[in-house]
């Protein structure tokens, strides 16, 4: 690793024969899978936010009393309403059980805020990835949205990831309705997946293999014709300090296997493949051509 340098040069393009050599080696494999980070992966119930105001002290206690006790929601008025922030930090993975049964599985420097009520289940999703598992409620739907659209559903399983340019929902369960922020909604069954960009553009609808667990939730990465930025952004989530690459390299296409329990590894092994060069400061690391 050198000292920042800001030239502007290309990246060369490196021998497709060779990059899958490199990354079918079962050693680099057997390498990549072994964790560096401690990651949490518990169970919690999270802590509900209190209301600022003392007149409705003893209102938000009977809210909270439906949330974590639903057997008794015939004493809660029908337009209760409660929220709760789940946030996880970076290289920290965490799994949460909400009040009506339904699991989510956040990934790394990921914030999520809840709101339920009798009528709806509503979930925000400021930034971040997470897989779904949505309890069947056929009287509350279950709503997520994000900067670039909304989906919703009733009861299934589902991957949301975002990132700053869009969003893509992978459904391996059930059924699962996308809208764009300003468009025409598609339906979405098992095995389906869609991207939506931040102009509210819709990508045609792909299939998956939906039998396959999110590789992020196992700590790795496969990359299938990806920008360099989308690596990136994603091996962001799993590092102390940023990541920034030089002009001319965000759109740059990357297919290989990386890992997010090991993020300078996987930036070594992206400088090794197409001839980056690493520059780390105290405050973040630069990647620049050769």
């Amino acid at each position: 690793m050198t000292s920042r340098n800001d030239s502007n040069r290309s990246c060369p393009i490196q021998d497709d024969a060779l990059a899958k050599q490199i990354w079918d080696d079962p050693a680099l494999l057997e390498a990549l899978s072994s964790p560096e980070e401690t990651i949490s992966d518990k169970k919690r119930v999270a802590k509900w936010h209190q209301v600022a105001w003392s007149a409705a002290a003893c209102f938000m206690i009977v809210t909270l009393t439906f949330f974590l006790l639903p057997s008794q929601t015939n004493v809660v008025p029908s337009d209760t309403t409660a929220s709760v922030v789940l946030a996880t930090g970076t290289a920290e993975r965490e799994k949460f059980e909400l009040e009506d049964g339904s699991h989510i599985h956040s990934n790394a420097s990921t914030s999520l805020t809840i709101v339920f009520s009798t009528q709806f289940r509503q979930v925000s999703m400021e930034k971040g990835e997470a897989y779904f598992n949505v309890a069947k409620d056929a009287t509350r739907p279950f709503e997520i949205s994000t900067d670039f659209g909304k989906v919703t559903v009733l009861g299934t399983s589902f991957n949301v990831d975002t990132d700053s340019t869009g969003m893509e929902i992978k459904v391996f369960e059930g059924v699962v309705k996308v809208a764009p922020s300003d468009g025409q909604a598609v339906t979405l069954s098992v095995g389906q997946r869609v991207g939506v960009d931040r102009f509210g553009n819709m990508s045609s609808v792909t299939s998956f293999d939906h039998v396959v667990k999110e590789d992020w939730m196992s700590g790795m990465l496969h990359a299938d014709s990806m920008s360099m930025r989308q690596i990136v952004e994603r091996i962001n989530r799993h590092t102390n300090k940023p990541v920034y690459l030089a002009p001319g390299l965000s759109e740059y296409s990357v297919t290989g296997t990386f890992s997010l329990l090991k993020p300078t590894d996987s930036l070594a092994m992206l400088s090794e493949l197409y001839d980056l060069e690493i520059e780390e400061s105290q405050k973040s690391y630069y990647l620049t051509p050769q």
